[in-house]
């Protein structure tokens, strides 16, 4: 019959999964904000592109009307996407903000149905969750910083591309699929399949990031009832030798 440790335990790597899950739902809401789109980018860039592109010879980028249609083009195109990526900060940081309040009941409801005895747990400060999300750094910066990098990088590779398409004599409709992608390979060809790319990269690790911080303030705020933590890896091809090394090894409490 397995300890209330090794019931906890098993919750546990049950709920990782269920993690996994929230970090896909959260993905596609993203990749749906983006998406949506990719028609009027297409179009913004096919319509005013034709006055643009030079095919075969190639666009002379310092004629001074040339400049200034394309810093309309890129002046619609920044309005377009920043919107959409504004939205997806707000989708992104609303969820995350529900998981940390979320991720410390769980453990301590795992933790009550696991344990023999009945234990009375503090659960951390709302604001101290919510820190988590606004000011934590994850990976050097917080989330909404990541989000920020996201729109930047995504709209720089999209102007970029426009130029070098110019430049070297594209049309107005391969300007347009150099950015979007073609519909035979559904947009995988373009560049804003990068930003998917990097928005599904940054789902994930903020979803990992946030449950594992507001686990680590919740056990923090019950030092006095749990002494010590298993760290448990994933063993398979991916997980890096210091993880291997370290897997079921006991710490105390924020100290794994």
């Amino acid at each position: 019959m397995p300890t209330g440790n090794e019931e906890f335990r098993d919750a546990m790597v049950r709920h990782q999964v269920g993690l996994i899950r929230f970090a896909g739902s959260l993905r596609k809401k993203v990749f749906k904000l983006l998406d949506d789109t990719e028609a009027d980018l297409r179009d913004q860039i096919e319509k005013r592109g034709e006055k643009l592109a030079q095919p075969g010879a190639g666009a002379n980028l310092d004629d001074t009307q040339t400049r200034r249609r394309l810093e309309s083009l890129e002046k619609g195109i920044k309005e377009l996407r920043g919107g959409a990526h504004d939205k997806v900060r707000k989708q992104m940081l609303a969820d995350m903000r529900e998981l940390a309040k979320e991720e410390p009941a769980f453990v301590a409801d795992n933790l009550d149905q696991s344990m023999p005895v009945t234990l009375d747990f503090v659960m951390p400060d709302t604001d101290q969750l919510q820190d988590i999300v606004s000011s934590n750094p994850m990976r050097g910066q917080p989330i909404k910083d990541w989000a920020k990098k996201l729109e930047a990088d995504d709209i720089n590779r999209i102007t970029q591309q426009i130029r070098i398409g110019l430049v070297e004599g594209d049309t107005a409709r391969q300007l347009a699929r150099r950015v979007v992608g073609s519909a035979r390979l559904r947009g995988t060809n373009g560049v804003t399949e990068i930003t998917r790319r990097d928005a599904a990269a940054i789902t994930r690790t903020a979803t990992n990031h946030v449950a594992s911080q507001s686990r680590k303030r919740f056990m923090g705020a019950n030092r006095d009832l749990i002494d010590e933590e298993v760290y448990t890896a994933t063993l398979d091809s991916r997980t890096s030798a210091i993880c291997q090394s370290l897997d079921n090894k006991t710490f105390p409490v924020g100290e794994g």
